[in-house]
C-alpha cells in the first residue's frame, strides 16, 4: 500500500461508534468477526466515509493531531493494511476489479485497535 493508494469501506462492513472518545465496533457481515477500534482507530474509520488516497488521510490527520509521532506515515500505512488483511477496507478504484487486500500487517500496529 502507497500513499496514492485509494481506499474504502468495504461495504459489507457494519459500524457502531461507542461514544464521545471511546472508539467503535465493526462487524464483518460475511464473516461475522467483530473488531473493536480505539479513538484513533474510529476516527480512521470515520474518514473513510468517503474513498481517500491514503495521502489524503494522512495530510487530515496531521492537521488534526497536535504532536502527532514521526513514525505516523508508518503507523497509518500498517493500520489501513491490517484493515485491508481482514476485508474490513478495500483498496483501488471501485468496480475496476481491485478491491485487493495489500499486505499483511497483523501484529503490526495495535495503537488505533484495541
Amino acid at each position: 500500500m502507497k500513499l496514492d493508494t485509494e481506499v474504502r469501506r468495504n461495504p459489507r462492513i457494519v459500524s457502531q461508534e461507542l461514544g464521545e472518545g471511546d472508539g467503535a465496533v465493526l462487524l464483518h457481515m460475511d464473516t461475522s468477526a467483530y473488531h473493536s477500534l480505539n479513538p484513533t482507530g474510529a476516527w480512521i474509520w470515520k474518514h473513510l466515509e468517503q474513498p481517500a488516497m491514503v495521502g489524503e488521510l494522512l495530510a487530515r490527520f496531521r492537521d488534526e493531531v497536535e504532536d502527532a509521532p514521526p513514525t505516523l506515515s508508518k503507523d497509518l500505512l500498517l493500520f489501513l493494511q491490517h484493515l485491508a488483511h481482514r476485508e474490513l477496507i478495500l483498496t483501488g478504484a471501485p468496480g475496476a476489479g481491485s478491491g485487493t487486500k495489500e499486505g499483511n500487517a497483523s501484529g503490526g500496529v495495535r495503537s488505533p485497535e484495541r
